[in-house]
């Protein structure tokens, strides 16, 4: 699985060169780091590219790291398209 996830961040990452600085595989998850000002370019990718099709928005955080340059980083995680039951009309 992680090669897979590998070549899907490589391929996200050869598509959108300016918005994606790098990826990373940990742990069964792909991570693609990306320029803040980019967000929704990349976030719009990730959801209408048929080799992406991560539809659905799991949440956001942020990260505060006290005397860095940038002090806080944000993560956006995404969830791909699957066959899985969801709960999700249970809550309108």
């Amino acid at each position: 699985m992680d090669e897979t996830l590998d070549k899907l961040g490589a391929m996200i990452a050869a598509a959108l060169p300016r918005s994606v600085t790098d990826h990373k595989v940990a742990h069964g998850e792909l991570t693609i780091i990306a320029n803040a000002s980019d967000i929704v370019k990349v976030a719009t990718f990730l959801r209408d590219d048929e080799r992406c099709q991560f539809i659905s928005f799991i949440d956001v955080t942020a990260i505060d790291w006290p005397g860095h340059e940038r002090r806080f980083s944000f993560r956006e995680h995404f969830g791909e398209k699957t066959s899985e039951p969801c709960a999700c009309g249970v809550r309108k």
